[in-house]
C-alpha cells in the first residue's frame, strides 16, 4: 500500500482532520492559517534588514507582508468567528478587496522612488536564480488556482486572491532586481515602470471587483 493511501486512511479516521482536509475551503483556511506565522517570520526579517540597513525596499517589503499577513488574519477569525453563512462570506470578499488595495500604496511608491531616484536593488549571487525560480512558480501556481477556484465560496476565493496578489509582486521585484544585476542602464528606463503599473493595476481591478460584488452580495436578500 502506497504511503499516500495510508496517510489518506489515517486522516479519514480521524473526525477533524477528516472535516478539514476533504473539504477544499477548509484545507485552504487551514493552510492559510498555518502561513500567517510563515509571513509572520518574513515580516520580522525584513524588519531587522530595515532596522541593520535602511532601504525603501525593505521598508516596502515589511508594510507589504504586515498588509498580507493582516489581510490572512481577518479572513481567519471571520471564518472562526463567524461561520460561513452568506453574509459573513461577501463581507470577508469585501474586506479582503480594500486590503488588496492598500498593498498597492507602498509598491507603487517603492516603484516611483525607483524611476525618479533609482533606488533599486539586487540579489546576491545565485540568489538570484532561486528567488526566480520560487517567483515564476507563485505566479503560474496562483494563476492556476484563480481560474480553477473562481466558482468557490467567497472564503476560498479571498485566499487565491491575496496569494495571487503576492505572486504578482513577486514577479515585478524581481524584475527589478535582475535588471540591476544584469542590466544597470536599464534601470531608469520605462521597463519597471511599465511593469509596476500593470501590476498595480492588476491588483486595484482585483481588490475593486472583490468589493463591488462583496457590497452587491451584501444588499441581495438572503
Amino acid at each position: 500500500m502506497r504511503v499516500g493511501s495510508k496517510i489518506d486512511q489515517w486522516i479519514r479516521r480521524h473526525g477533524v482532520l477528516s472535516a478539514v482536509f476533504e473539504d477544499k475551503s477548509n484545507k485552504a483556511m487551514f493552510f492559510t492559517a498555518a502561513k500567517i506565522l510563515f509571513d509572520l517570520a518574513h515580516l520580522v526579517v525584513q524588519v531587522v534588514a530595515l532596522a541593520l540597513s535602511p532601504s525603501v525596499w525593505y521598508a516596502t517589503l515589511a508594510a507589504l507582508y504586515l498588509i498580507y499577513l493582516l489581510s490572512k488574519l481577518f479572513l481567519v477569525l471571520s471564518r472562526v468567528r463567524r461561520g460561513t453563512g452568506a453574509d459573513s462570506q461577501y463581507r470577508a470578499f469585501r474586506n479582503t478587496g480594500i486590503m488588496l488595495i492598500l498593498t498597492t500604496l507602498p509598491f507603487a511608491g517603492s516603484f516611483v522612488l525607483i524611476y525618479t531616484m533609482d533606488m533599486s536593488f539586487s540579489y546576491s549571487g545565485l540568489l538570484v536564480y532561486a528567488n526566480a525560480a520560487w517567483a515564476f512558480f507563485r505566479i503560474i501556481t496562483a494563476i492556476v488556482k484563480l481560474v480553477e477556484d473562481r466558482r468557490e465560496d467567497c472564503y476560498l476565493r479571498s485566499v487565491r486572491g491575496i496569494n495571487a496578489a503576492g505572486a504578482l509582486v513577486a514577479i515585478a521585484t524581481l524584475q527589478v532586481a535582475m535588471l540591476h544585476a544584469y542590466w544597470p542602464e536599464a534601470a531608469l528606463s520605462p521597463f519597471n515602470a511599465i511593469t509596476g503599473g500593470a501590476v498595480v493595476f492588476l491588483i486595484l481591478a482585483m481588490g475593486v471587483r472583490m468589493i463591488v460584488l462583496g457590497t452587491k452580495g451584501l444588499r441581495t436578500p438572503s
